[in-house]
């Protein structure tokens, strides 16, 4: 009997809030935005955009690719 498991790619995903407080998530690299970045207990990784300039650039870094939740 031939047995095959399909092992899922896992890809991880940064969470991002914007300064409005809304909550995204996208698997782009906060490198270059002006960022507070930390870890949470549960090892997430959490990014709060600064300012204006960083959220117009990661809003066209990442455009259609934006996942939202509302927590």
């Amino acid at each position: 009997m031939n047995r095959t498991r399909s092992v899922a790619s896992l890809v991880v995903q940064n969470r991002y809030v914007l300064r409005d407080g809304q909550v995204m998530f996208s698997d782009h690299q906060p490198e270059g935005l002006e960022v507070l970045s930390y870890r949470s207990a549960a090892d997430e990784q959490t990014h709060l955009l600064l300012t204006d300039t960083a959220e117009v650039m990661f809003l066209m870094r990442c455009r259609e690719d934006v996942h939202h939740r509302f927590v």
